[in-house]
Parts: C-alpha cells; sequence; structure tokens
C-alpha cells in the first residue's frame, strides 16, 4: 500500500513536470519570436576566463582579492569579476600576471541594479561589511524583502543581467542586499572579456 501510495505521488510529480517543461518550451519560443520581432540581440553570455585567488585582503578598510592572472592574460582594468554566475566585483588594478579585484561589499562600490520582475531600478553601495547599503535615491516603495537583483548595465559599471542578491531586512528593519556570494570561500573567480566603452 505504501509503495502505491509514493507511486501514486511521483506520478503526479512527474506530470507537473512535464506541464512546467512544456510551458517554458512555450514561453522560450515566445521569447524568441518577440526578441526576432524587436531585433534585440542576446547579449546577456559574455566570453570569461577562469583564475585562481592567490589572496582575499578583508580589513576594515578595503576589501580586495588578488587573483593569478593579468595583462599577459588578457586581464585589463574595468573587467568584471564573478563567483560562477554571481557579481563579486571588477578589476581596478592590473599587473603582468597578477590583478586586483575590488569588491562589490568595498566602501568604494556603487552597483546599479534592477530588480527581477518589477523593472525597478535602485543604486546599491558596500559598505566593508558583508551587505550592501540602497541608497535612498528617489522613492523605493515598491521594494519588498527578498527581492532578486541584478545588474541593470546602467552607466556601463557592469554588463547587464549578470545576479547580484536579494533585499532582506536588518536588525533596525532597514532594507539591505545580501549579496549572493556572502561568506563563501573562493579559490577561483570568472573574469569577464567585457568593460565600460
Amino acid at each position: 500500500y505504501n509503495v502505491f501510495s509514493k507511486n501514486k505521488k511521483l506520478k503526479n510529480q512527474v506530470s507537473k513536470v512535464e506541464m512546467l517543461q512544456n510551458e517554458l518550451l512555450i514561453l522560450r519560443h515566445e521569447n524568441k519570436v518577440l526578441k526576432d520581432a524587436l531585433n534585440i540581440e542576446d547579449s546577456l553570455f559574455y566570453k570569461y576566463k577562469t583564475a585562481k585567488v592567490l589572496v582575499g585582503i578583508k580589513s576594515s578598510f578595503i576589501k580586495t582579492l588578488i587573483i593569478l592572472a593579468g595583462e599577459k592574460h588578457g586581464v585589463k582594468e574595468g573587467f568584471t569579476v564573478t563567483s560562477n554566475t554571481d557579481l563579486l566585483g571588477f578589476i581596478y588594478e592590473s599587473g603582468k600576471s597578477t590583478s586586483r579585484v575590488l569588491l562589490i561589499t568595498d566602501i568604494n562600490s556603487r552597483i546599479p541594479v534592477t530588480v527581477a520582475n518589477k523593472n525597478y531600478r535602485l543604486i546599491l553601495s558596500g559598505n566593508n561589511s558583508n551587505f550592501l547599503n540602497i541608497l535612498e535615491l528617489g522613492d523605493f516603495s515598491n521594494v519588498e524583502e527578498g527581492d532578486q537583483l541584478i545588474t541593470s548595465g546602467d552607466g556601463g559599471v557592469f554588463p547587464q543581467g549578470i545576479p547580484v542578491g536579494f533585499i532582506l531586512k536588518n536588525s533596525d528593519k532597514r532594507f539591505v542586499v545580501r549579496p549572493n556570494t556572502y561568506a563563501r570561500d573562493l579559490d577561483y573567480v570568472r573574469i569577464i572579456n567585457w568593460s565600460p566603452e
């Protein structure tokens, strides 16, 4: 009886998955048709290099990484750096064989983002902690806890569409952003072959 019951549940789950797959195929097709109609190129995929992290400098004043990739590897200042697919920072100093990455949590970082599925734009800033501040520029009353944030591409700082983090409330009941790279030990990073024009 238990096997029969579990089998029935699994069949229901399989049928739900099949329905979702069909829906996904329809949405992908619809998305492609609309992009073709609007003559929009898919620019969310970038060439990248993988580099080893040599050392992380996380003092009270600066949040950086030193990575084993430099000018002789084609790495230039301004290139975006990710951990897997999540935004980590950008190259702000490039040597011959090593580079320094300024992390998004550094107090000097500013990250233009979009609230996913809401087309609502914000600017985040680092504060040398594990969280990011939301700069209070204008009204952001539509923002909710749990909203996912991706780079907006505004200002040519970072390419569009890279996941950044999600919104939560801190102990003071203020909105902050927890980066997707929160408290992650990094051995390797990806350097995206993209920089502001």
